[in-house]
């Protein structure tokens, strides 16, 4: 049996340049679509495990020298820099501290994993490493959670009852934590910004619209002017052309809130040169027509609904 301090073979010094060289090359050239979430966080969500199985091959493989682990946390860290900073030129992504933070995640988990094979005071450190899996599974968690929540609420679109609800919501300028926390506690409505070009986009909407007929657009205006706001909808094949989609602008009254309703089969001959899928419908997004006046209170998002 061969002994912690024994030092490592030839095929074992092997074995770690090729766990090394995978990762690099998994970090650096693996690229899932990004045009949907899960996609995206389960991209991001491998650098945990990615750093763990690294960190584990490197301190397995000095675990004859004094500090082995020490080292391997260093080696790691610095692979893990030099990936971020060489993503750029690789892949033209911005070097990211979120991925950053799960890279540290996952050299944590390998060194609680290499733990266990030097020494026998494991067990103080399991509930160190159920943490760290729990953290690292946390986004994969939210991304389903939002899902399923979205799901379960069709054929309702958007309506704020949780923070899941704003899972899909991008909004230009993007929610501060003070709004948010205004937003549960008070009309459960999403602020819609009136500068003209900023707006609300609700991605990855419940996708299969067939069958249904109305599109609802629930909408309040608590300024004393009128407003206008452009309603968009396209599909996952969308081109990004303005002809390519479903537009339409929508005048608000002031100091009122209305609901609108738009034709489903109008939305679906919407593009100039095909018909709009409506089994693959990829976002919805209202946008400010008008330049924003001073103190001006946004438009309130209520819901968005099928019928």
């Amino acid at each position: 049996m061969r002994s912690a301090d024994q030092p490592v073979t030839r095929r074992g010094r092997l074995l770690t340049v090729i766990t090394v060289v995978i990762v690099v090359a998994a970090v650096l050239f693996v690229a899932l679509p990004q045009d949907r979430a899960i996609f995206r966080v389960i991209e991001d969500s491998g650098h945990a495990p990615a750093f763990a199985i690294l960190t584990f091959a490197l301190a397995y493989h000095l675990r004859s020298r004094a500090n082995s682990r020490a080292i391997a946390a260093a080696v790691a860290l610095c692979l893990a820099l030099t990936t971020e900073a060489a993503q750029r030129f690789v892949t033209y992504k911005d070097p990211s501290l979120h991925d950053l933070f799960f890279d540290g995640v996952g050299i944590l988990a390998g060194l609680c994993l290499a733990s266990r094979v030097h020494e026998a005071g494991f067990a103080s450190r399991r509930f160190f490493l159920v943490a760290l899996i729990a953290v690292a599974l946390t986004p994969l968690a939210w991304c389903l959670a939002a899902y399923a929540d979205r799901g379960g609420q069709f054929p309702v679109i958007f309506r704020l009852k949780s923070p899941l609800d704003l899972y899909f919501v991008q909004r230009t300028p993007t929610i501060g934590t003070a709004e948010l926390l205004h937003i549960f506690r008070g009309t459960r409505a999403l602020p819609l910004p009136l500068t003209r070009g900023a707006g609300i986009a609700l991605d990855e909407p419940y996708p299969d619209w067939s069958g249904w007929h109305i599109l609802a657009v629930d909408i309040e205006n608590a300024a004393h002017r009128n407003v206008r706001v452009r309603l968009r909808v396209h599909d996952r094949i969308h081109d990004q052309s303005y002809e390519d989609r479903y537009n339409a602008a929508l005048e608000l009254p002031g100091a009122q809130r209305r609901i609108f309703r738009f034709s489903v089969e109008q939305i679906a001959a919407s593009p100039a040169n095909r018909t709009l899928d409506l089994r693959s419908i990829a976002g919805v997004g209202l946008f400010g027509l008008d330049a924003a006046q001073i103190d001006q209170p946004p438009l309130l998002l209520h819901g968005v609904w099928l019928e």
